[in-house]
């Protein structure tokens, strides 16, 4: 949804105890560099109500489930804020995930409702985060000033019962006003449609409801369809890249975005690597190599959706592959995509993302998901000598090397065409 159409939108919930709604935001407020949001909120309970355990949150999460401020009202009337959280995917409540409350000293409701005023600078990362909360009759009862932003962007307002009891909870959240909005974004990625293909690089690995693919779908607003499990390659077996596409809608999209070759890069493979044949209009290719697979998945994805722009995404360095069989690979890739004129987003060679390099392995790869239940990072899981092996990105990779590069790429794309 465009910012225009959550104006004045009212948002009913109905929750049962330790359970979450997320409402995801529009592309655009995601984008907004600053947000002036305010809104109010009423929680439904009547006087046969008693267990002391209510607790109704709202929290304010960026797109890569960082926590950005939390408020809740207790079965007092009582509000407590947050600015201090795990990130979380609200798919597992309380405990842990249950936010650092503070009090809002004096600051009762009056019968549940209150409203709530939210300033955020996400340029200002020590300071840029304020707030204030007024009644329902409009008399401020508190505010802070200059709190820390721990978030890149404003993607999703998520609705929590941390309420022990069975009995389900009514709110409500109302009269939403996102003000100064800047509608200068530039739009022309939204409604685009991408067929994801490929490996656990795309896929996610241990969390495949979010690869990068899913990240740059959201941010930009772009509507994702991904076929790539954990385990595909270009080389022939069970999992292999070219049965993705087939069985794919003949539906035609804007994109198809692929990746292939982390499976495949192994020295017992090195026999089977083949080479781009040279003749542009050959037809037939050897199915059981590297480069004749390669081929046939580009002319199939041509001859499939003829008017989609193809871009492979060749994965970067990795420590877990051999150096020697990754540039051979690479180098079929590079050959591959000239010959067929699509485009390559060559995070091998172009990119500063090396998990070679000890640091980048441990603090941009994971092979387990933290205490928070999301990609591992050096903050949430184990890192040492021997784990992550640095194969598979987690949420900082993509966040820094894999959604700027991709998403510019895009870009272009459109602009080009």
């Amino acid at each position: 949804m465009q910012a225009k159409s959550e104006e004045n939108k009212s948002i009913p919930i109905v929750a049962n105890s330790m359970s979450a709604f997320v409402n995801n935001l529009s592309y655009l407020l995601g984008k907004q560099n600053k947000i002036d949001l305010a809104f109010k909120w009423h929680v439904y309970t009547d006087e046969t109500y008693t267990d002391d355990s209510l607790k109704i949150a709202l929290e304010f999460r960026d797109l890569y489930n960082r926590l950005i401020f939390a408020i809740a009202i207790l079965n007092d009337s009582k509000l407590v804020y947050s600015v201090k959280g795990l990130s979380s995917d609200s798919t597992v409540i309380g405990g842990k995930f249950e936010p650092h409350w503070e009090d809002i000293i004096s600051s009762k409701t009056e019968n549940y409702i209150c409203q709530v005023h939210l300033m955020i600078d996400f340029s200002k990362r020590n300071n840029g985060l304020e707030f204030e909360v007024f009644t329902s009759e409009g008399r401020k009862i508190f505010e802070r000033w200059q709190l820390p932003v721990n978030g890149t962007n404003l993607a999703q307002i998520v609705a929590v019962n941390y309420s022990r009891t069975e009995v389900p909870i009514s709110h409500n959240i109302y009269d939403i006003h996102f003000k100064k909005v800047d509608y200068s974004i530039n739009d022309s990625l939204v409604g685009k449609r991408i067929y994801a293909f490929g490996d656990s690089i795309i896929c996610g690995h241990l969390y495949s409801k979010k690869g990068f693919v899913d990240f740059l779908a959201q941010q930009e607003g772009m509507k994702l369809r991904k076929y790539a499990v954990n385990g595909g390659s270009i080389l022939p077996g069970k999992l292999n890249i070219l049965q993705q596409i087939f069985e794919a809608p003949d539906q035609e999209p804007d994109f198809i975005i692929f990746d292939g070759g982390t499976n495949d890069a192994f020295k017992r493979n090195e026999q089977y690597f083949g080479s781009i044949l040279k003749d542009s209009k050959a037809n037939t290719y050897d199915l059981e190599s590297y480069a004749g697979n390669f081929e046939k998945i580009i002319q199939t994805i041509k001859q499939k959706w003829p008017k989609a722009k193809i871009i492979f995404v060749a994965v970067p360095r990795l420590c877990s592959r051999n150096g020697s069989v990754q540039e051979k690979l690479h180098r079929l890739q590079i050959a591959a995509g000239r010959k067929w004129n699509i485009t390559i987003i060559d995070m091998f060679a172009d990119s500063k993302l090396n998990t070679v390099a000890d640091q980048m392995r441990k603090k941009y790869t994971f092979d387990k998901l933290g205490i928070d239940n999301l990609p591992g990072t050096m903050k949430t899981t184990i890192s040492n000598d021997k784990t992550p092996s640095g194969t598979h990105p987690n949420f900082l990779a993509i966040e820094k090397y894999y959604i700027p590069e991709v998403s510019r790429v895009l870009y272009q794309l459109v602009a080009d065409s």
